[in-house]
């Protein structure tokens, strides 16, 4: 038995599909070649060293029926509007033969084979594909999740389809969530219409970036053709940033709008009163003064249903004073730790001014007691009394003498003294 060598190489051109075959040894060898594209031209080529004389005399067949044959410098093709047919010899001696096909249809796929007498130069499985007459992808956003939607229409044979998924710039497998569906055409000639979709889940959307790049295929005699395909969806998806915007107080009504700062999603806006029941769609709210006797809040809402932070319109202690307007949005980290910090010094100073006001308030009443050489009569501390008649916390109280009044005594407190000094007298 001979043994042979075969090595194949592949030319790619606008309008040619070549395949090219190298024997180095004369055995039949079956050989890996490229679909070819329904519609365009193909070229089947194989190089050989003719064992014999006889190897001069090839031919090219498919299924057992001869389309062309050719002896060196002479070929002959048996339907010359299908094929064209060459056999040269290199410097080196190798022999090459190509035949072209001029226009690849259906029936073109099947085994083809070089041949001298019964002996098998070389052959191929050619299989034959028809890329879509029209190929789409739309993308689509709603509550549910994020959908791709891939369309091609008039493709042979069936489509297979996959989409990357990367969220954050990691990839995931959105196996699960893919369908692929085939419709056949009715007709002579096998075609489909072929749909993938993929719906990523609402729970799956994460904040951040979200890139999909669908990848279709057709299987084709075990070989798989990509499908040129230029779409990409790259999304980013954020929750959106609001704030109020033209708010007026006129004579009898308020008005305010919501407006969105920031948001890469399609959003709608609302206004909801303090128990949290929606009042106004939209962004603009305007209400009466009377009426106004709650908060009101402002949400928008992305198509994901991922809520904004609420702004708030707040209703005023003063009416004169007019509307509040303030936000929750929440602050960053280094923010909130400064807001901590404040609070937390305002504390520690309060604590330390009290502190010192105790202490010297324990320190003075030590120095200045009142000693009562008669009969003493409760009294309230002074520390006790209503802050109108203190005068350690009222300042304004000066060289003025208040009555407060004790059991059966009328008594005095001179609030001008530098000692309290209590004046009793019997209430005849």
């Amino acid at each position: 038995m001979a043994y042979f060598k075969v090595t194949s190489s592949v030319y790619i051109s606008i309008t040619v599909f070549t395949i090219h075959f190298i024997v180095v040894a004369t055995d039949k060898a079956t050989l890996r070649c490229r679909p070819a594209e329904e519609g365009k031209p193909y070229n089947l080529s194989a190089s050989y060293f003719p064992k014999g004389h006889d190897q001069k005399y090839i031919f090219w067949e498919k299924d057992h029926s001869v389309f062309s044959e050719c002896d060196v410098g002479n070929c002959l093709d048996s339907n010359a509007r299908l094929t064209r047919t060459t056999l040269n010899i290199t410097s080196t001696g190798v022999y090459e033969s190509t035949l072209h096909l001029y226009n690849v249809h259906r029936d073109f796929s099947g085994e083809w084979k070089l041949k001298y007498i019964e002996l098998d130069i070389a052959n191929c499985k050619l299989g034959v594909f028809a890329k879509p007459k029209l190929l789409d992808c739309n993308s689509t956003i709603f509550l549910d999740g994020v959908t791709v939607d891939c369309r091609a229409y008039g493709v042979f044979p069936k489509i297979k389809c996959a989409f990357n998924v990367k969220i954050n710039k990691i990839s995931k497998d959105f196996t699960n969530f893919t369908t692929t569906r085939n419709e056949k055409i009715e007709g002579e000639i096998e075609f489909y219409d072929s749909f993938c979709i993929l719906t990523i889940p609402v729970s799956s959307v994460e904040i951040g970036r979200l890139e999909i790049e669908p990848e279709l295929q057709l299987e084709v005699a075990n070989e798989i053709v990509h499908l040129d395909l230029n779409y990409s969806l790259d999304l980013i998806i954020d929750k959106p940033k609001i704030t109020l915007y033209s708010c007026q107080t006129g004579a009898e009504r308020v008005t305010c709008s919501c407006i969105v700062q920031e948001s890469n999603l399609e959003y709608t806006l609302a206004w909801y009163s303090g128990s949290g029941e929606v009042i106004q769609n939209g962004s603009e709210l305007s209400y009466s003064h009377n009426s106004h006797d709650e908060d009101y809040f402002c949400i928008a809402t992305n198509v994901l249903g991922m809520k904004s932070e609420p702004v708030f319109l707040r209703k005023s202690v003063d009416s004169s004073v007019g509307l509040s307007i303030s936000s929750s949005n929440p602050k960053s980290p280094i923010e909130l730790v400064q807001v901590v910090a404040a609070v937390l010094g305002s504390v520690i100073g309060g604590m330390l001014l009290i502190a010192i006001v105790i202490y010297i308030m324990a320190k003075r009443s030590r120095k200045k007691r009142i000693n009562y050489k008669q009969q003493q009569y409760s009294i309230e501390k002074i520390s006790d009394l209503p802050s109108a008649y203190n005068p350690l916390y009222n300042q304004m109280i000066v060289n003025q003498t208040l009555p407060y009044l004790a059991e059966h005594k009328l008594i005095y407190l001179g609030a001008d003294e530098e000692e309290a000094k209590i004046y009793s007298s019997i209430d005849n």
